[in-house]
């Protein structure tokens, strides 16, 4: 794991946004992602290292945006649009080679509740990780806001997250930030909504509202 001796503001570490990761940072994008996101997934791979490997797997670097302070790799914020998504939909292969048939086969079946259909002009923000002893230093803020920018510049209309109910600190930065709820209709929303880790909270932030565009301009400021 990537130690964050940086005690400095933001400015002052002087942060580089990307539009994707170097190709020698996969690994820890995989460790990072899991850190944050793997409970979340627990219900459909339980082995953590495991699913690490899973994640890994599936990576793709050109859809998400990377924090660099130097050549260090300090988080990324995940997103999926038309074409393609961070973290992209796991066939039964790559399940098989890693888990082994049966734990595969389950896997298969919980992980199709977490694919997300978006509409044209949407903009699907696919979680934000960050090495954890970075935190409090303004990366996942600058991130979300680049996220935003983006979207913005690739003019779409809305941006979506969804966030695991078991995360209130991290709703409770959408909703700092203009994001909205959204309710959620529909068999598998019921579905999702009897398991612990599948449960989620989706929050928009809308792109047309002339009020959230100003955030963005402003550097969420307010």
């Amino acid at each position: 794991m990537l130690h964050c001796a940086l005690t400095f503001s933001e400015n002052e570490m002087k942060i580089k946004y990307t539009i994707g990761y170097q190709t020698r940072d996969a690994k820890l994008v995989s460790i990072l992602y899991n850190e944050s996101f793997g409970q979340k997934f627990r219900l459909a791979i339980r082995n953590h290292e495991k699913r690490r490997e899973v994640v890994h797997h599936l990576l793709n670097p050109r859809f998400c945006i990377a924090a660099y302070s130097g050549t260090h790799l300090l988080g990324v914020a995940g997103f999926q649009n038309a074409y393609g998504t961070l973290v992209k939909k796991a066939s039964f292969r790559v399940l098989y080679q890693v888990l082994g048939f049966w734990s595969g086969l389950w896997a298969a079946f919980i992980l199709l509740f977490y694919h997300r259909h978006i509409q044209y002009g949407e903009l699907l923000l696919d979680g934000i990780a960050n090495d954890p002893q970075c935190r409090g230093q303004g990366v996942g803020r600058g991130l979300l806001q680049e996220v935003l920018r983006y979207a913005r510049d690739n003019n779409y209309d809305r941006v979506l997250v969804d966030v695991p109910d078991m995360t209130e600190k991290a709703k409770g930065l959408y909703l700092k930030h203009n994001f909205t709820i959204e309710p959620e209709r529909g068999f598998v929303v019921w579905f999702k909504k009897q398991f612990r880790y599948l449960k989620s909270t989706r929050l928009v932030f809308d792109l047309k509202n002339s009020i959230n565009s100003e955030k963005i301009i402003n550097h969420f400021k307010d």
